[in-house]
């Protein structure tokens, strides 16, 4: 049974449980999409298909210009082509988030120019890092191929949050991805709460060639070392 947070003729907010893949495994699995779309066929009985656009971005395949124009078919960069475009595709997501920033900045402005702006609470809420990797880290590889930098680039994601009398900073806080936001809520938005550090350490749940998680791998020692100094606000 879906969770739908919000829906109209255009939008459906679902909050995602756990452990459910998003999209992109085999037609006999469960995923978020296919349990929306059987969500969208029962409740409104509507013939034909229901098609859903998941938008990722930053994100592979790179396909956008910093001024959110779409390059040359050419010019498309994927997750992996060859292992000499490994800078080009730093690029091609560097030029993406410049896109996506300017698109953000939009929303933002708009929003503050609105009768709720002042009381509305804003969360960019990424589920993975930018995933430019040599070698994906997944559990079978463990000791063998990938290495610290694949690593944390496929697990450091961003998590903010802009709500009426919060100030900028940094949460010093380990808290795992997964509640994060249920943490959030209950500190009214302003701090996730200081208790809900993860047992077993700084760690991530490695997946399997079918995406699965299934073993827990820690943290590279240098990043936690980093996440530990003290930033300064800004």
């Amino acid at each position: 049974m879906l969770d739908v947070l919000y829906e109209d003729n255009h939008l459906l907010a679902i909050n995602k449980p756990a452990m459910l893949p998003t999209m992109g495994v085999a037609e006999d699995r469960p995923s978020l999409l296919s349990e929306a779309k059987e969500y969208i066929r029962r409740k409104y009985a509507k013939p034909g298909e229901v098609y859903f656009a998941h938008l990722l971005a930053p994100h592979f395949p790179y396909i956008t210009d910093r001024d959110c124009t779409v390059k040359r078919w050419d010019d498309w960069i994927t997750h992996r082509s060859f292992p000499d475009t490994w800078a080009a595709r730093h690029h091609g997501y560097f030029d993406q988030l410049i896109c996506v920033t300017s698109k953000m900045e939009q929303v933002l402005e708009a929003l503050r120019k609105s009768p709720a702006g002042p009381d509305s609470i804003v969360i960019v809420h990424g589920d993975h890092g930018s995933r430019i990797t040599r070698e994906d880290p997944v559990a079978e590889e463990i000791g063998q191929q990938f290495d610290d930098d694949d690593l944390i680039s496929s697990y450091s994601t961003l998590f903010a949050i802009r709500a009426a009398g919060s100030e900028p900073g940094y949460v010093q806080s380990r808290i795992p991805v997964a509640q994060l936001l249920a943490e959030a809520a209950r500190a009214g938005f302003s701090e996730p709460h200081p208790d809900a550090a993860p047992p077993l350490g700084p760690s991530v749940m490695l997946e399997d060639s079918d995406w699965r998680p299934v073993r827990r791998h820690p943290l590279p020692e240098a990043w936690v070392r980093a996440a530990d100094v003290q930033r300064p606000s800004s």
